[in-house]
């Protein structure tokens, strides 16, 4: 195995994937679902006055925030362990390959974590936009009728979003898996 051609295609791997592009646009997303929710809130709120529904709803949104936020400081400081291979003298090439590879490895698990964060989101709020214009539409539906909807839309959303979304995250785990091969692979040689 050369050591000296890994540790290039490393680098350049790094510096292709670590934009802040993806950061950027899953986050534009996760505000775009957000915002939606809450101006559709609002929206009922202006129309027929405060509902304790609505206030669910905004639970829901404040607990996924807060998952969201609990869940991406985990794999970030992982990820910021993983960043000790800058530490490591790189003419020491094994254990400096290693180091980078379960870099990039770890990397790509916080945009693995982001995504699924984000799908999750999109996944849950999707629904209650959907309730939530149906209410501005048409009156605030019956509880049984809000749960009925509820069980419909979950499962819809769940397979629409999680189709929406697969690509990236197939993609973003080959490159995980693949680094993780890689870094294992150097160690046991």
């Amino acid at each position: 195995m050369n050591l000296d051609s890994t540790i290039r295609e490393a680098h350049t791997a790094l510096n292709s994937y670590s934009d802040s592009e993806d950061i950027n646009a899953y986050t534009v997303c996760m505000l775009f679902i957000i915002i939606l929710n809450l101006v559709v809130i609002g929206a009922i709120t202006i129309k027929f006055g405060f509902h304790n529904r609505y206030v669910a709803f905004l639970a829901t949104i404040l607990i996924a925030l807060i998952y969201y936020r609990w869940k991406m400081g985990q794999v970030t400081e992982k990820n910021l362990k993983d960043n000790s291979y800058t530490n490591i003298d790189p003419n020491d090439k094994r254990d400096y390959a290693i180091g980078l590879l379960r870099y990039l490895s770890s990397g790509f698990e916080v945009k693995i974590m982001r995504v699924s964060l984000v799908r999750t989101l999109y996944v849950l709020l999707t629904p209650l936009i959907a309730v939530g214009v149906y209410d501005f539409c048409f009156d605030t539906m019956s509880l049984k009728r809000l749960v009925i909807s509820l069980g419909v839309l979950l499962p819809i959303s769940y397979l629409m979003w999680n189709s929406f979304f697969k690509s990236d995250l197939e993609v973003f785990s080959m490159h995980s898996r693949s680094f993780a091969a890689q870094a294992d692979s150097i160690a046991k040689a």
